[in-house]
């Protein structure tokens, strides 16, 4: 059965054509057609990646998620608390302590309205600029 199937293969072939250049260019334009929708289908995982962030220290006008100095180290430490939630966050990405006559202790938590992104790896994303 399959030699039969094959020489009907073969004969067909024959009536039709072989491989030529038209295949060939047919083959190359589909090639490229779906070269396009897969760039853009992968192109998500460089601008579309969550960077690490925290929460915005309020009436420091050059906040950055990078440290700048011991006394930004200071401010973060002390208003923005460490993440129990998360293995890949140092910080709490959503709060922010509300301080009274700086006591740490005696802080109460609230949400943030504004993040600081960090840069380690690309300058915007499209989360930073969400």
């Amino acid at each position: 059965m399959n030699e039969s199937l094959n020489k009907k293969t073969e004969e067909i072939f024959d009536q039709v054509g072989h491989f030529g250049p038209y295949q060939l260019l047919i083959f190359i334009l589909i090639g490229v057609m779906s070269f396009v929708p897969a760039l853009v289908g992968f192109s998500y995982s460089f601008y579309g990646t969550v960077p690490n962030y925290r929460c915005k220290i309020p009436s420091y006008p050059n906040d950055t998620y990078e440290i700048q100095s011991a006394y930004h180290q200071e401010l973060i430490d002390l208003y923005i608390p460490e993440s129990k939630d998360s293995f890949k966050e140092k910080y709490d990405t959503c709060n922010l302590r509300e301080l009274n006559n700086t006591d740490v202790q005696n802080s109460s938590l609230v949400k943030c309205n504004e993040w600081v992104y960090s840069k380690q790896y690309f300058d915007k994303t499209l989360m930073s600029d969400v």
